[in-house]
């Protein structure tokens, strides 16, 4: 009987609880510092363009490689020429 009031001891179910809360955040922050990741790529794009500078291009295109690989190369690729195309004109590039 002790064994089963340890069971139904509240600060058990709390733990429980956490944890599936823990994991649920992890996936839900990773999944939107993804999404936040790739829609990036169209705002720095732009600036990428728009000032012109050779140094913060090269960055800016080994930091985005593969988000833009992803947008493009991909499945995804309707949409990554129309979200991208709302940033930069693709069309000389593309």
């Amino acid at each position: 009987m002790g064994g089963d009031r340890a069971d139904l001891n509240p600060i058990n179910d709390k733990r429980e609880t956490k944890d599936d809360r823990g994991i649920g955040s992890f996936l839900f922050w990773t999944f939107l510092v993804a999404v936040t990741y790739i829609l990036s790529t169209g705002p720095a794009a732009w600036i990428s363009r728009k000032f012109d500078n050779s140094q913060a291009t090269s960055v800016l295109g080994t930091i985005y490689a593969p988000a833009a690989s992803l947008l493009l190369d991909t499945p995804l690729r309707p949409f990554g020429v129309w979200y991208l195309g709302k940033w930069i004109d693709l069309f000389p590039v593309i």
